[in-house]
């Protein structure tokens, strides 16, 4: 048995159903992999093996950041993308050093939430700023990979999201580029000094995340940015996490 996420929802008796129901699932497998620690004690799920998710390195040369172009790729369903929008409004009125500033928005969602983005970018007049492109294919994400530099890692801080990994997150790191992120359990896990900035789930403090960000922006360097997460390349949990615990099962 193999559990990358818990329930993902908002409403909580739903969410405690959904786990409950993954728990009594798990007690008939012998062998089980789950993607963090924290989910297993959500969960209550005491024998297990850690398996963590991956990411795939696209972007080999260093970032340069003598443009500001942030990027926000993933699902938009409950994820309250349209705070970020509200906080880079703030951010624009309160600060005056960035010539260049451009955000990058690739992902899907229901026709509601899409269309509250599209309105939203509208409403505050950032249609010269914000592009929202939608669903890409993976082939076509390596464009995005290569042109930003600030990688968006904006989810909700609530329960149900305290323990899932953001996969976004890793792909940001992983490919170079620093990271502005809400400061969930997981998240800060992986998100320091070293590789980006921890903010609440706030307009306000996506504002100010960003300014502290920006002005500290060339002190990154995109290969010790990659250094931080490199255990999480997909590479390395096939070969030293995956492989060697099948060996195990089959043995």
């Amino acid at each position: 048995m193999d559990i990358r996420t818990g329930s993902i929802g908002l409403t909580g008796k739903k969410v405690t159903k959904s786990n409950s129901i993954l728990r009594l699932e798990s007690l008939f497998f012998k062998n089980r992999l789950i993607n963090t620690h924290s989910l297993a004690k959500e969960l209550n799920i005491r024998n297990y093996d850690c398996l963590p998710i991956g990411a795939v390195n696209r972007i080999k040369s260093p970032k340069v950041f003598d443009k500001i172009n942030l990027l926000y790729i993933g699902t938009l369903d409950k994820r309250r993308i349209e705070e970020t929008l509200e906080g880079l409004k703030l951010f624009i009125d309160q600060n005056t050093f960035v010539d260049s500033l451009r955000y990058d928005i690739v992902g899907f969602g229901s026709r509601e939430i899409v269309e509250k983005i599209k309105k939203k970018i509208e409403e505050l007049q950032l249609r010269d700023i914000v592009f929202f492109h939608g669903r890409k294919t993976i082939e076509e994400l390596s464009e995005f990979f290569y042109k930003a530099n600030i990688g968006v890692a904006y989810i909700p801080i609530i329960k149900c999201y305290e323990c899932q990994p953001a996969l976004k997150t890793l792909e940001y790191l992983i490919n170079g580029m620093p990271v502005i992120a809400t400061k969930t359990f997981e998240m800060k896990q992986i998100v320091n000094e070293k590789n980006g900035i921890l903010i609440d789930d706030t307009s306000e403090a996506f504002a100010n995340g960003l300014t502290t960000l920006i002005k500290s922006i060339k002190n990154f360097n995109s290969e010790d940015i990659k250094k931080t997460v490199e255990k999480y390349s997909w590479e390395n949990i096939i070969v030293n996490k995956l492989e060697p615990y099948l060996e195990n099962c089959t043995s």
